[in-house]
């Protein structure tokens, strides 16, 4: 599969010591917050390989028009077992990814009118502002 990369993220330091202050569980453009993580778990259970894996997050496009969205949120979508997050509803149709704490990633298309996403693994060819933070400096 080809490597997927990502403009946004919205990642969880649960777990972490010490705590990434630099990461938001809100994410978006920079002016504008299009996803909410809301909580993070595991990954799916009728799926042996992922369900041991913890969720660090989601990753997915900003939106370009309007960059701001509809202004509408999505009730609570869930992505993986115990971790659930809203969208606007301008995000309907578009990849996401759910990223684990092993660097892994799992994608999905967003469908705002369905409360449990479907995912497909994608390994390791997932790529987001972390990864290339990451890079920059030499850890990755």
């Amino acid at each position: 599969m080809p490597i997927i990369s990502f403009t946004s993220q919205a990642l969880s330091a649960y777990g972490q010591t010490p705590s990434n202050l630099a990461w938001s569980v809100s994410g978006g453009s920079t002016s504008y917050k299009t996803v909410e993580l809301l909580t993070v778990g595991t990954g799916p259970f009728n799926n042996t390989s992922l369900s041991a894996k913890q969720v660090r997050g989601i990753a997915f496009d900003a939106l370009t028009s309007p960059a701001s969205g509809t202004g509408t949120f999505t009730a609570a979508l869930s992505a993986a077992t115990g971790t659930t997050f809203r969208v606007d509803r301008a995000h309907n149709g578009a990849t996401f990814a759910v990223l684990y704490t092993d660097g892994s990633s799992s994608l999905f298309t967003c469908v705002t009118g369905t409360t449990a996403q479907s995912l497909t693994s994608n390994n390791f060819d997932t790529t987001y502002p972390e990864v290339r933070r990451l890079f920059v400096l030499g850890y990755r």
